[in-house]
């Protein structure tokens, strides 16, 4: 991988750390997370542009699509559920548990599935199918999760996902395809995530965020690890072919940075922000590692099929 690659791969962990960085230290803009849900909302609508339904009318890979699910809304929650205490913090462990019931990532799974040459509508798929479904599976994940931890109130963040959701798919349905191109598209996903980002860490204690990132670091990456070793063990164990292979790797276990800062925000504990964007960037940095060193898995030989 040559440096400019490297730098490429990485901008958009530079633009969360620096976005990271300047809520913390410079809070005073914190204002602007008021605008969290149209923000989300425009985040989801990118995502739902990734998939054809075109692409759909030779069926649907569903075993490859439930194993994907499988991981990000059972095997990731069950990790986190493991893991949690491991963080005396109440406001961290609710950041951990948020971070698993959250849906996937599109723009993530999409791009280290397409470096690594694999199925990328079936990473699209199991992504956007990961975010229609989040309003009704994601806050029963996170309830039975937090428990007593946090007072959380189903409704709130049932209505702020139905709004995300609709509001995506509503920019989908009106918004002509050749309205944006793909360059201002990137901008404004990165622009917004930037904002996202800052918002939801305005007014952390640095000295604290200093203090806990050792732990959290190890914590989130042990995490990010289940993830990635399920997807293994299911992909072998249900025979799926080669080229899906790394579209549930990548798919099953990038989440969803807006979504979750949406939710934190929903709960307003701005601490548990520092877990999702630890999180997000090691999985950035994991998910390029991975898709250089990874794929193809050795014995793999090409092939068409998609199931």
């Amino acid at each position: 991988m040559t440096p400019r690659t490297l730098l490429a791969r990485g901008r958009n962990v530079v633009l969360v750390v620096a976005a990271a960085a300047l809520g913390t230290w410079f809070p005073q803009l914190a204002g602007v997370g008021s605008f969290t849900l149209p923000i989300v909302a425009f985040l989801v609508y990118i995502s739902l542009r990734d998939v054809d339904p075109r692409s759909l009318a030779s069926g649907v890979p569903l075993r490859a699509l439930t194993v994907g699910l499988a991981v990000s809304y059972a095997v990731l929650p069950a990790g986190a559920f493991l893991l949690g205490p491991v963080l005396a913090t109440p406001e961290h462990r609710v950041g951990l548990y948020v971070v698993s019931a959250v849906p996937i990532t599109a723009g993530s799974s999409i791009v280290w599935t397409r470096l690594s040459d694999g199925d990328v509508e079936l990473a699209a798929l199991v992504a956007v199918t990961s975010i229609v479904l989040s309003p009704v599976v994601t806050p029963p994940v996170l309830s039975a999760l937090v428990g007593s931890t946090v007072a959380l109130s189903p409704g709130s963040v049932v209505s702020n996902l139905l709004f995300i959701v609709g509001g995506g798919v509503g920019l989908r349905v009106v918004v002509p395809d050749d309205a944006l191109s793909a360059s201002q598209l990137d901008a404004g996903a990165r622009a917004s995530i930037a904002v996202l980002v800052y918002a939801g860490v305005a007014g952390v204690d640095p000295g604290r965020v200093t203090a806990d990132l050792p732990l959290l670091s190890v914590t989130t990456a042990t995490l990010l690890l289940v993830g990635f070793v399920a997807s293994v063990g299911l992909c072998l164990l249900c025979g799926l072919a080669p080229g899906v292979r790394s579209a549930v790797f990548f798919s099953g276990s990038l989440k969803n940075l807006g979504v979750s800062l949406l939710v934190v925000d929903v709960l307003g504990m701005p601490a548990a922000t520092v877990v999702v964007v630890v999180y997000y960037v090691l999985q950035q940095v994991v998910g390029a590692l991975a898709a250089d060193l990874l794929f193809p898995w050795p014995g793999d030989e090409p092939s068409e099929s998609t199931v």
